[in-house]
């Protein structure tokens, strides 16, 4: 009964906390609220998640 209380902590604490925060890893609210290339195509998605990597450099060029 013990393991199965674990078990469920490790779940809920998951799906409340991790989770949430795994599907928008990266991505602004901006980028997680705005429209992305594609939304139309599947009208209510039964899954949605929007990741972001931002890149920074250094023009040499110019």
């Amino acid at each position: 009964m013990v393991v199965f209380g674990i078990i469920c902590v490790l779940l809920l604490s998951y799906l409340l906390l991790i989770r949430p925060w795994h599907l928008h890893w990266g991505a602004t609210k901006q980028e997680v609220m705005s429209a992305m290339p594609g939304d139309g195509i599947v009208p209510k998605p039964d899954f949605n998640a929007t990741r972001g990597i931002g890149i920074r450099y250094r023009n040499t060029f110019f």
